[in-house]
Parts: C-alpha cells; sequence; structure tokens
C-alpha cells in the first residue's frame, strides 16, 4: 500500500518574538503537522528562542516598514514554497502607550507605521502566493478597537487597531473574487 503524502501547509507570521503572540501561535502550529512556519522578527536575533527543525520552520528577517525587507522577505518565501503562501498572520505590532496630550507625534507616526501601514504593506507583497494558494490572511486585532475596548492613555494605539478592524473588514469584501479569505485574531 502507497501512501502519498500529506501536501505542506506553509504560514508566515510577523513579529515573533519571544514570550509574544506570535511566539504562541508559531509553538501551537509546530503541534500540528505538514505545516511550516516562517517565522519572521526585525533581526534573526529576535527568532533565537524557536528551536523546532528547519524542516519545520524557517526564520527570516523581516522589518514591516522597510520596503526592501518586504521585498527580500518574499522573494526567500517564493522559493521556498514554490510560489504559494496559506496563511499570512499580520501580527508584528507596536504599542505605544502615552497620554494623548502628552504624545510625540513621531511616536504615533511610528505606531501606525508598523500597525497600519506595515500591515497593508506586507498584504499586498505577499498577495500573489496567497492568491496561487487561495491562502487565508488573518490580521492580528485588539478589543482596542472596539469603543466599549478603550483606556486612557492607550488613544495612539487603540487608533492603530481601529484603522486594523476596518482594512480587515474591507480586505475581506476585496479579496473574496480572488479566493483569499480574511480573519482576525482578537487579543485583549
Amino acid at each position: 500500500m502507497s501512501t502519498t503524502p500529506t501536501p505542506q501547509i506553509y504560514c508566515l507570521i510577523t513579529g515573533v518574538s519571544p514570550a509574544g503572540l506570535g511566539d504562541a501561535l508559531t509553538t501551537e502550529l509546530l503541534t500540528r503537522p505538514n505545516i511550516h512556519i516562517i517565522a519572521t522578527g526585525l533581526s534573526l536575533i529576535h527568532l533565537d528562542h524557536i528551536t523546532a527543525p528547519p524542516t519545520r520552520v524557517t526564520k527570516l528577517q523581516l522589518d514591516v516598514t522597510s520596503p526592501s525587507s518586504i521585498c527580500s522577505a518574499v522573494e526567500s518565501v517564493d522559493q521556498l514554497t514554490n510560489g504559494v503562501l496559506h496563511y499570512l498572520v499580520n501580527n508584528a505590532g507596536y504599542g505605544y502607550m502615552m497620554p494623548l496630550l502628552d504624545a510625540e507625534v513621531n511616536a504615533v507616526r511610528d505606531n501606525f507605521e508598523v500597525n497600519v501601514f506595515g500591515l497593508l504593506a506586507v498584504t499586498q507583497a505577499f498577495f500573489p502566493l496567497l492568491r496561487r494558494a487561495q491562502g487565508v490572511v488573518v490580521n492580528q486585532c485588539s478589543i482596542a478597537s472596539l469603543v466599549g475596548g478603550r483606556q486612557p492613555f492607550i488613544g495612539s494605539y487603540c487608533a492603530t487597531k481601529a484603522a486594523v478592524a476596518s482594512l480587515n473588514d474591507n480586505m475581506r469584501l476585496e479579496f473574496a473574487p480572488f479566493g483569499v479569505k480574511v480573519s482576525w485574531l482578537w487579543i485583549n
């Protein structure tokens, strides 16, 4: 009796820092067979905590705010996966916590660069691979995006997550004709 090998499922997760949500998701997904995680971080040093074998995990440097870094990551993933990506988990984030009256405008801009514009840039860049696989985009959101979840001193963060929630809803509508699903991962 011959067995047909189960196809490899490729999942790229941005922002896989030690003890963070990306790390927890990586750990959980590695308990499942046939999933190959593409773990990304600002630096490869940030990924040293991942000890899974290279047959299960590929570690890539990815700065979601850098067009050249995104382009390099897309090229690497394209070669690794033969041009498909089944899951893109937009997890990279920056939490700037400061009362709005005291907030440094450049820090608020950085907050939006990572949480909103970085998420959009990464999604756009990987979309051709997702389309080929009829994959899934998962955007990390927060209850801070909801009116009832707002708290003092995290206004910048709340605004970025509200933008992500809005992008998520629009992506779901716009990507559906291409067979790409969009979901979100809610955190507190």
